[in-house]
């Protein structure tokens, strides 16, 4: 299953090269899946190989709704719909 990694970038992120990355908690304790993210983030950031220069700062998901079935769904999950 992939698992989408949230990128907040806003102006004073970029001024202080600060990159904020959600993940689902699933993925937080895997080497595999933390490669993996990793790699799709510096991706984005146009340096696929290199982190230099960039303050990558990884968060766990805590951020959840429920809807009127009573079903929990996180925020990162209604974000992709």
């Amino acid at each position: 299953m992939e698992y989408p990694t949230a990128i907040a970038l806003d102006k004073d992120a970029l001024r202080s090269n600060v990159v904020r990355v959600t993940i689902p908690a699933k993925a937080m304790f895997d080497l595999k899946k933390m490669q993996k993210i990793t790699e799709s983030v510096l991706d984005q950031l146009g340096c696929g190989n290199c982190h230099s220069g960039h303050d990558i700062r990884f968060d766990i998901e805590k951020q959840f709704i429920v809807d009127e079935k009573l079903k929990v769904h996180s925020q990162m999950e209604l974000m992709r719909r």
